[in-house]
C-alpha cells in the first residue's frame, strides 16, 4: 500500500505546493531489499536493488510565475517473488557448481510447476520412505531474478501566485520498458490569515505492454488473460490499460507561533487492468477421489496462474501532522498519523514521529520512527487448491484425442499472492543530516531501515514468516538556491569579480569539452552539472564498410552465425562536478557519474538453435559510474590562457553486470559497452589552451585515458583512449555565443576477454569488437547566466556532435551522434 501511494500522479501532493525556492536540486537514492528464504541450503539470489537519480529545477519566470521541471530515472535488478508455494513443492531449485561428486549449491532458480501431496483437508504433506505422511505447512516465495531495467519520468509544473494563494498545473510522463504513464494535476491553494486550504485533482493513464519472459512463459498458465495476449517479434506480450483519478483537500492552520497543524483527505479511483503482469498464484489441481488406493493422499498438480485482481478500486486516505517547536532546544517535533481503506478490504494505519535538532555551524540532525499496519485484501491467498484436473484427455467419437482445460469458473473470481496485499506490520527508523556548504548550497543525507512482518501487525493475524522482509534506503541531495548569490550575498556593492571575464559565454569552452574551467580563486567553489546522450544504430560497419544485417550476422560472432542482432543502443550520462580552488593557480575537482544504457535487439531470422541463453528484446542497465578526481593548474596573462590537468578515475561503477539466469544457465555478461564502469584505475591527463580577441574566441585541448591495471576482476580492460579538439567561437549578442568544434578521437578497444565468456550470440558479445576512431563535428551554443546586479555566475551550454566517416574494429553499429548539455555555477 505504501508503494502504491508513491506511484507517479496517483495521489496529488496537496501539502507540497507551498513556497517554491528559485533554485536547483539533485537527489540520489539507493534502495536494497534484504535476503529472502528460498527453502534451500543455498545462498539467496541477489535481492532487489534500485537506484534513483532526480533533478529538480525551479525558476522564477517573473514576480508571480514559477516554472518547475523534475526529471528522474530509476534502475533496478535482482530477485523478487513471482509466486508463493508450499516448501515441499520445491519452487526454488538449487543451482550447483563444481566437479562431479563435489557439487556446491551457489544459488537458486525458480520452478513454477511440480507435484504437492495433500491430505483429506487439502493440507500439504511430506511422505517418507515408508509412505507415512507428515504435515508440511511451511511456505516460501518462488523467486525470479530480473535483468537490469530502467524507468524515466519527466514532469513540468507552472505555478502562479495569487493575491490570496496560488494555482499550479502539472503534467508529466513516466516511461519504462513495459509501462507508459501520462499524468496531470491541478492544485489551488487559498490563504486566509493563519489558515490555508488546498484542493487538488489528478489523473493518470497507463498503457501496459508486458513482455512475458520466453524462459518462463511456457510454465505460466494464461487462460484467464487470453484476450490480453499478443505475439510480437516471437514474444508473448500482455497488453492492458488503467486509469486513476484522484482528489484531495488539505487544511493547514497555525495554532500558535510554536505549533502548526495540517490535515489531508484524499480519494483515488482506479479502473482497468490493475493486476501485476508478472505476478502468479500457485494453484494445486487435486481431483478427488485419491489417486492412491491404500492412502488418503492426493498427488496435486501444482501450476502457476497469472494473478487476477478486480478491475476497480477506490482508496481513501486521511492523515494529520502536528509540528511543535521546543524553544529551549530550538528543536521541532513532527507527529504524523494517517488511516487508509479501500474496497478491496485493505484497512490500515500509520503512525510516525520525527525530531529535528539544529546543531552548531548551521547543521540539522533528525531522527524518525514510524509504524505501519494493515489488513489483507479479500482475494489475497498464498496459494489455491481446486478439486479438478488441470487437463483432461479423452477420445472423441471420431477417434481423435480431445484435450479439455480446467474449468476457470470453479476458481475464485480474483486471486493474488502479492504479499503487499497481505496482513502485516512494518516498523521503520531513520536518521538525517543536513548542512550548509556555503551561501545557498545545502547537502542532505539520510538513511532509513524498515522491518516488515506479520508479527508486527497490530492485533495479530498477520502473514506467516515467509513474507518477512527487511530493506534499507540511503539518500543524498544537493540543493542550490539562486537567490543566495545576489550582490548582497557575496558582494554588496555589486562589483564584478576577477573571475567573471574569463568565463563569459563567448570565451567558454563548448559543452562537450571537460576540464577547461578553473575554480574562481583560492577557497572558492564551482558547481557543475553535465548530461550527455549518445546513440548508435544502423547501418552495420566493419572498418568504414557498410554491412547488411545478414552479413553482420554471419561475420559478427567470431566465425559462428549470430542468433541476435542489436538494432540500436543508447547511453545517458549524468555528471556532478564540484571544484574548489586550493591556490591562486591550482584547483581540485571531484566528478561523480551516473550512467544508463539501453539496447534493442531481435532474433536473426533462420538462425540455428543455440546451446547458450539467447536474450532478445530490450536490455537496460544503469547505476553509479566511475568517480574521477582531477587536479588542475592554470594560468593567464596578456596571451592565451592555459590549463594542465591530471586526473584519477576510481572504479566505482559496475564492470561485471550480467543478465539474469535463464534456461538453467547463468546469465552472460552484459555488453562491455553497457557496463557503468571500467573496473580499473585510470590516469586522465589533459592540456588546454584558449584565448579571445574581440568577439571571437578559440581553444585547443588534448586529453587521454590510460588504465593503470592490466585487467579488471572480470579478465578484460579498456584500452588507451585519447582525443584532440579545436574550437572557434563567436558572440551573437551580449551573453550568447555560438561555437564550432572539430575533434579526433581514438579508442583502442578492449584487451583480454571476460573469464566467464560464453559462445557469442551477438556481435556485442565479442570483446575484440569494441573501439575505433572518428572525426566529429560539433555545433554549440553558450549562454552566460547572470546573477542579481548583472554579475555573471555561470554558463549554460549545449552542443551537438556528429561523427564524420567513423572507422570501427570488427563489426559494430554506426555511431549516430551525441548531445551534451552542461551548466556551471560559481559559488
Amino acid at each position: 500500500m505504501a508503494a502504491a501511494l508513491c506511484l507517479p500522479g496517483i495521489v496529488p501532493a496537496a501539502r507540497a505546493q507551498g513556497s517554491v525556492e528559485d533554485g536547483l536540486s539533485l537527489q540520489a537514492a539507493v534502495h536494497r531489499d534484504g535476503a529472502r528464504s528460498t527453502g534451500l541450503d543455498a545462498p539467496s539470489p541477489r535481492p532487489l536493488t534500485a537506484e534513483q537519480l532526480t533533478w529538480h529545477a525551479s525558476v522564477a519566470v517573473d514576480g508571480r510565475h514559477t516554472l518547475q521541471i523534475r526529471a528522474s530515472q530509476d534502475t533496478w535488478s535482482g530477485a523478487t517473488p513471482v509466486a508463493t508455494a508450499p516448501r515441499v513443492a520445491g519452487g526454488n531449485r538449487a543451482v550447483q557448481r563444481g566437479q562431479a561428486g563435489a557439487l556446491v549449491s551457489v544459488g537458486a532458480s525458480p520452478m513454477l510447476n511440480g507435484t504437492v501431496w495433500l491430505d483429506t483437508r487439502d493440507r500439504p504433506v511430506v511422505r517418507d520412505g515408508a509412505g507415512r505422511a507428515a504435515d508440511a505447512p511451511e511456505l516460501v516465495h518462488t523467486l525470479s531474478t530480473a535483468s537490469p531495467e530502467a524507468r524515466r519520468q519527466l514532469a513540468i509544473k507552472l505555478q502562479r501566485r495569487l493575491e490570496h494563494g496560488l494555482i499550479a498545473l502539472e503534467a508529466g510522463v513516466s516511461q519504462e520498458r513495459d509501462h507508459r504513464a501520462r499524468f496531470a494535476s491541478v492544485v489551488r491553494r487559498f490563504d486566509d490569515g493563519p489558515s490555508s486550504w488546498t484542493l487538488a485533482l489528478s489523473a493518470t493513464r497507463a498503457d501496459i505492454a508486458a513482455v512475458l519472459d520466453h524462459d518462463a512463459a511456457p510454465y505460466l498458465d494464461k487462460q484467464a488473460q487470453a484476450t490480453q495476449l499478443l505475439t510480437r517479434g516471437g514474444q508473448t506480450v500482455r497488453v492492458g490499460r488503467r486509469n486513476d483519478h484522484g482528489a484531495s483537500v488539505a487544511w493547514t492552520h497555525l495554532l500558535s507561533p510554536a505549533a502548526l497543524l495540517d490535515s489531508t483527505l484524499s480519494v483515488t479511483q482506479s479502473h482497468g487492468d490493475l493486476s501485476q503482469p508478472y505476478k502468479a498464484v500457485s494453484v494445486i489441481f487435486a481431483p478427488r477421489p485419491p489417486v492412491m488406493a491404500d492412502t488418503d493422499l492426493v498427488a496435486g498438480d501444482l501450476r502457476a496462474l497469472l494473478e487476477r485482481r478486480p478491475e476497480r478500486r477506490r482508496l481513501w486516505n486521511a492523515g494529520s501532522r502536528l509540528v511543535l517547536h521546543h524553544a529551549d532546544s530550538d528543536g521541532a517535533l513532527h507527529l504524523q498519523a494517517s488511516a487508509f481503506a479501500d474496497d478491496w478490504g485493505v484497512r490500515g494505519l500509520r503512525l510516525g514521529g520525527e525530531w529535528f535538532q539544529p546543531l552548531a555551524g548551521g547543521a540539522l540532525l533528525s531522527a524518525r520512527l514510524g509504524h505501519h499496519s494493515q489488513s489483507a485484501a479479500r482475494f489475497y491467498t498464498p496459494h489455491l487448491v481446486t478439486h479438478q484436473a488441470y487437463r483432461q484427455v479423452s477420445i472423441g467419437p471420431d477417434g481423435s484425442v480431445v484435450t479439455r482445460p480446467y474449468d476457470l469458473s470453479r476458481l475464485p473470481a480474483h486471486y493474488s499472492s502479492d504479499t503487499r496485499l497481505a496482513a502485516f506490520g512494518a516498523l521503520s527508523a531513520g536518521i538525517g543530516y543536513s548542512r550548509s556548504l556555503g551561501p545557498g548550497v545545502e547537502l542532505d543525507l539520510s538513511l532509513d531501515r524498515a522491518w516488515q512482518s506479520g508479527r508486527l501487525r497490530w492485533g495479530g493475524g498477520g502473514e506467516a514468516a515467509f513474507a518477512d522482509l527487511q530493506h534499507w534506503t540511503a539518500q543524498a541531495s544537493l540543493r542550490l538556491s539562486f537567490d543566495a548569490f545576489g550582490p548582497s550575498a557575496a558582494d554588496p556593492a555589486g562589483h564584478a569579480d576577477h573571475h567573471a571575464a574569463p568565463h563569459a559565454s563567448e570565451t567558454s569552452a563548448p559543452a562537450g569539452v571537460g576540464g577547461a574551467h578553473a575554480a574562481p580563486g583560492h577557497g572558492r567553489w564551482m558547481l557543475g552539472l553535465r548530461h550527455a546522450a549518445e546513440r548508435w544504430g544502423g547501418p552495420w560497419l566493419s572498418g568504414t564498410r557498410r554491412l547488411s544485417d545478414a552479413t553482420a550476422a554471419a561475420a559478427g560472432c567470431a566465425g559462428a552465425p549470430c542468433a541476435t542482432l542489436p538494432s540500436r543502443m543508447a547511453m545517458h550520462m549524468n555528471m556532478l562536478e564540484l571544484m574548489v580552488g586550493i591556490g591562486d593557480r591550482a584547483s581540485l575537482m571531484l566528478m561523480a557519474q551516473h550512467m544508463t544504457h539501453a539496447m534493442d535487439s531481435a532474433l536473426v531470422p533462420g538462425a540455428p538453435p543455440q546451446d547458450v541463453p539467447v536474450h532478445s528484446g530490450r536490455h537496460e542497465h544503469g547505476g553509479v559510474g566511475d568517480t574521477q578526481l582531477h587536479a588542475h593548474w592554470h594560468g593567464d596573462g596578456e596571451g592565451p590562457a592555459w590549463t594542465l590537468g591530471l586526473g584519477l578515475s576510481m572504479p566505482t561503477g559496475h564492470s561485471g553486470a550480467t543478465r539474469r539466469r535463464m534456461h538453467q544457465q547463468d546469465g552472460a555478461l552484459l555488453d562491455i559497452g553497457m557496463q557503468t564502469g571500467s573496473g580499473t584505475w585510470e590516469l586522465l591527463p589533459s592540456a588546454t589552451v584558449h584565448g579571445a580577441a574581440g568577439r571571437w574566441s578559440w581553444g585547443l585541448q588534448l586529453s587521454a585515458a590510460s588504465r593503470l591495471q592490466a585487467f579488471n576482476s572480470e579478465g578484460y580492460a579498456r584500452g588507451l583512449r585519447w582525443q584532440a579538439s579545436g574550437w572557434l567561437g563567436g558572440r551573437i549578442v551580449q551573453g550568447l555565443a555560438a561555437s564550432t568544434r572539430l575533434s579526433w578521437h581514438v579508442d583502442h578497444g578492449v584487451a583480454g576477454a571476460p573469464r566467464d565468456a560464453v559462445t557469442p550470440v551477438s556481435p556485442t558479445d565479442v570483446a575484440a569488437q569494441h573501439g575505433g576512431r572518428s572525426a566529429e563535428l560539433g555545433l554549440g551554443l553558450n549562454a552566460a547566466l547572470d546573477a542579481h546586479g548583472g554579475r555573471q555566475r555561470g554558463t549554460l551550454a549545449l552542443e551537438r556532435l556528429q561523427p564524420l566517416r567513423p572507422w570501427v574494429r570488427g563489426v559494430q553499429l554506426s555511431p549516430r551522434g551525441q548531445w551534451v548539455l552542461s551548466w556551471n555555477h560559481h559559488l
